[in-house]
């Protein structure tokens, strides 16, 4: 997923399966896994305290038991980092 379609795109909503995977539900019909283990903070929450948590302005997630507040394109793993916008920008280092 390139940066610029994450850009459109709105968290409309989040559900759990189990203690690893969070599904974020997006504005365009899709539904997206999410792999707990990336987000270690949020896998540390108990069922409780996970439906506890903040959509706010459709971009950002929140939850109440922890001080992280995660991006959209963190949780899908879109970099917008500069050098990865930009294949021609792109520098190749030989180990």
């Amino acid at each position: 997923m390139k940066t610029k379609d994450v850009n459109t795109l709105n968290i409309k909503g989040i559900s759990f399966i189990g203690n690893s995977i969070m599904f974020l539900q997006l504005s365009n019909d899709r539904t997206i896994l999410v792999p707990l283990d990336k987000f270690p903070q949020i896998e540390k929450l108990n069922p409780k305290q996970r439906e506890d948590f903040e959509i706010i302005d459709g971009r950002f997630l929140s939850f109440l038991s922890i001080d992280e507040i995660y991006e959209l394109h963190e949780l899908l793993g879109v970099s917008t980092h500069p050098l990865y916008q930009n294949p021609e920008t792109h520098i190749n280092v030989a180990v």
